[in-house]
This record gives structure tokens, C-alpha cells and sequence, in this order.
């Protein structure tokens, strides 16, 4: 959810209170708090859902997160495809802008889902 506040921070409120080299230091201080935080949580979740899953099944749920990793990945460049296609096929800022805010509107919602795991 940090990442995807600096990002809107740094696309929506930004660029008309300062230069772009400011905007450019805001987005790679939002991609790098995306790394450090995926860096800071994934061996932790690997060795939990490892934990978590029978040992008999292990390799089938390993094969269902692998699949649900792939179509995670696919759905964000469909997005962006469907973003761009609603405006016309136009680069300019506000399009670049809406895609970028919407990848930052699926991270919220992302962290908002894992807020209801429950590990029984």
C-alpha cells in the first residue's frame, strides 16, 4: 500500500509543484519500496506456504500458486492494453497517468485481500 500512495504521489499531485526530475526520484523510490518489501516478505511466505500445505499435496498447491503467479502477471499488461485501447491509443500524460494509477489501485486492493488471510 506505501508503494502504491508514493506512486500516486508522485504521477497525481507532483508534476504541477515541481520538476520532473522530482517525479522521476518519487517513482524510483516507489519501485524501490516495492523490491525491499517483496524482498523482506518472500522467504518468510515460501517457508510458510511450505509449512502449510500437506506434504502429500505439496507439489499440486505448488502448481496452483505457480498458475495464479502467471495469470497475476498477465492480467497487469491486459490492464494497461485495456487503459491505453479506452483512450485511443494516445501516450500523452494523462493516459500514462490513468494506467499508472490504476496498477497502484490494484495494489491497494491486493493488500486489502491479504489483510482477511487466516493461516488455520
Amino acid at each position: 500500500v506505501l508503494q502504491a500512495s508514493v506512486t500516486c504521489l508522485a504521477v497525481l499531485y507532483l508534476p504541477s509543484r515541481s520538476g520532473p526530475q522530482t517525479v522521476f526520484v518519487a517513482l524510483c523510490a516507489a519501485s524501490t519500496l516495492f523490491g525491499a518489501v517483496k524482498g523482506s516478505y518472500f522467504v518468510a511466505l515460501e517457508a510458510i506456504f511450505g509449512d502449510s500445505t500437506p506434504q502429500a499435496r505439496r507439489t499440486t498447491f505448488y502448481v496452483y500458486k505457480q498458475m495464479s503467479a502467471t495469470a497475476g502477471l498477465s492480467v497487469g499488461p491486459l490492464i494497461a492494453v485495456a487503459c491505453f485501447a479506452l483512450s485511443h491509443d494516445t501516450w500523452t500524460r494523462p493516459e500514462l497517468v490513468s494506467v499508472i494509477v490504476a496498477g497502484a489501485a490494484i495494489a491497494v486492493a491486493q493488500g486489502v485481500v491479504c489483510l482477511f488471510f487466516r493461516d488455520v
